[in-house]
């Protein structure tokens, strides 16, 4: 199983800022809490740090509700003292028109900062 397959739940409808807060809960906790394996990669964030956040839809939820997830995930970050320098919001990885979206958070540093500015193309689009 990989370390973030618990996460994903199916369920009766919920309040927005229930799931926006259970999103934003378990991406920044570290992976001890969250009862699964940890990876090297799998770091918790501390107040100060930089991220990049990505809210990336399933396919089938519209990118105006994708933008309400950013919106919440960022201030919840924010109180915590977790600063988002970089944003994107959108349908990157699909399955097909699933509904739902994924919340992703990267920490920056420096070299990461300079390659995520870097210009890159892809099929689709241009960052």
């Amino acid at each position: 199983m990989a370390a973030d397959e618990d996460t994903a739940r199916k369920g009766e409808m919920s309040p927005f800022d229930a799931d926006g807060h259970t999103l934003v809960s378990y991406a920044a906790a570290p992976a001890r809490r969250r009862g699964v394996a940890i990876a090297a990669s799998d770091l918790p964030f501390n107040r100060g740090d930089d991220v990049a956040l990505m809210i990336n839809g399933l396919g089938g939820t519209p990118v105006s509700e994708l933008y309400l997830l950013y919106g919440y995930a960022h201030e919840q970050l924010a109180g915590r003292g977790i600063n988002v320098k970089r944003n994107y919001v959108g349908n990157y990885c699909t399955s097909l028109d699933m509904a739902g979206a994924s919340l992703t958070l990267s920490r920056l540093d420096d070299e990461i900062t300079d390659l995520l500015a870097a210009p890159a193309e892809i099929a689709i689009r241009t960052f």
